[in-house]
């Protein structure tokens, strides 16, 4: 039972150090957190003894998270700023390594030619000090064109300086401010829209141009062709005119023929009235009636034959009119 007991008061004793460990970072976290905020933190009297200051669970769970948040931005800021000093002090080292190289380059070359030369050998004393001056004298040299040359490289700086701050200067005289760059951004966004309004109303003139084109190529086509048909066209009038002449004066040999052959046969008829009274030639009679009825068929056939010519000739003129006139393109039609 003594084993026991004993085993239970320091488990309890652990779990009261635990408590007392956890209360203690609250506190703690609490004391920070009225510290940042600028609260002063209730002082303890004798007239709270024993008594208990309770916070809600979700009150430390929000002041533990802030805790985290700015513990974790600390670490964040003392990270970077560490980094930062690291590279420089890499770039320092690097610098120091470049130094106490030169520096050993320099002692091995005054070793070499000052200390260690023949000539040293035989007059030491004089030799190296006339080395040694003119090793000095080059160094001064070589440290006074370096600090030349700094020197002109600051002045380049400088006046680069200046001229910046005359350009941010002049900047503020413009005033070149916020409501300017607004009214900039809007006047940018209506060219855009009337660049775009316009690029869309030039897509439609290339399309409508596109379109001309072809009709145009489809209406040459069509003139050609129609220049073909009007040519056959020619050659065919021509040739109806040609036959329609030729029939003309068939027309008016056989009108002439008709009226020498009438003639005749008034001749004849006269010829025969008077031969009638000695007695009537009746065969000779419907002979005469016979190539008399002959010579009207044929008058007749060739009027048909000159009035189909003709309908024909119209009808070929009036194709022409129509094609011509159909053919007349004018730029609004398309």
């Amino acid at each position: 039972m003594s084993v026991s007991s004993n085993t239970d008061k320091a488990f309890d004793n652990d779990e009261s150090t635990q408590s007392i460990h956890d209360l203690r970072i609250e506190n703690s976290l609490l004391e920070h957190y009225l510290k940042e905020k600028g609260i002063e933190p209730p002082s303890t009297s004798n007239s709270y003894e024993g008594a208990a200051i309770a916070t809600p669970i979700e009150v430390k769970l929000q002041l533990a998270i802030e805790s985290l948040s700015k513990i974790n931005n600390l670490l964040d800021t003392r990270r970077e700023a560490a980094n930062k000093l690291i590279s420089t002090i890499k770039v320092m080292l690097t610098e120091v390594d470049v130094r106490i190289a030169d520096i050993q380059r320099d002692a091995h070359n005054f070793k070499r030619d000052v200390v260690d030369s023949e000539r040293c050998i035989h007059n030491p004393d004089r030799y190296q000090a006339e080395k040694l001056v003119r090793y000095f004298d080059q160094k001064i040299y070589d440290q006074e064109s370096a600090l030349d040359k700094v020197k002109l490289l600051n002045n380049t700086f400088v006046n680069k300086k200046r001229r910046l701050e005359a350009q941010l200067n002049q900047r503020e005289d413009v005033s070149f401010h916020l409501i300017d760059y607004n009214e900039m951004q809007i006047k940018q966004k209506q060219n855009k829209k009337l660049l775009t309004d316009k690029s869309a109303a030039v897509a439609l003139h290339k399309i409508a141009t596109e379109k001309a084109k072809q009709s145009i190529v489809s209406l040459q086509s069509e003139l050609e062709v129609l220049k073909s048909k009007a040519v056959s066209d020619e050659h065919k009038l021509e040739l109806r005119t040609n036959y329609s002449r030729r029939l003309d004066d068939l027309i008016k040999a056989k009108q002439e023929e008709v009226k020498i052959q009438k003639s005749e046969l008034n001749d004849q008829q006269l010829s025969c009235s008077d031969q009638a009274q000695g007695g009537p030639d009746v065969m000779q009679y419907i002979l005469r009636k016979a190539e008399m009825y002959e010579l009207q068929e044929c008058i007749k056939t060739l009027e048909r034959k000159i009035d189909i010519v003709g309908g024909n000739l119209r009808n070929s003129r009036c194709r022409e009119i129509q094609a011509n006139n159909s053919f007349h393109w004018q730029p609004g039609m398309i």
